[in-house]
């Protein structure tokens, strides 16, 4: 069996010579420092793995999913002065959470 897996370029050789999983990721510094920072989707095309292996290293390392900030205009954060938080999130179209900390950061900035 494993010679067929090596003939097949099956497991991948790690530098410590332990012993690797068939299709196994290595995972560099570069890749880690990407986990988080970028949709796991990029990530897996970076590794060369699919976006499975990416979440579970992401995991198993406790970093969040890359949730990318919605930037809001300046007509959409003049909403939150002249609008109830729920009407704002509708015609917005985000959630009640993101127009209260909208708000929050809105109220925050005038105070400085």
């Amino acid at each position: 069996m494993a010679k067929r897996r090596a003939k097949a370029n099956l497991v991948v050789s790690d530098d410590s010579g332990g012993n690797q999983q068939p299709h196994a990721t290595r995972w560099t510094a570069e890749l880690i420092a990407m986990l988080g920072k970028r949709p796991d989707a990029q990530v897996a095309a970076a590794a060369k793995c699919s976006n499975e292996s990416v979440r579970r290293q992401r995991l198993r390392l406790a970093i969040p999913p890359h949730r990318p900030e919605a930037s809001w205009t300046m007509t959409q954060l003049a909403l939150l002065d002249k609008h109830p938080l729920a009407e704002v999130a509708r015609k917005v179209g985000c959630t009640l959470n993101a127009a209260k900390i909208q708000l929050s950061r809105r109220r925050s900035r005038r105070r400085k």
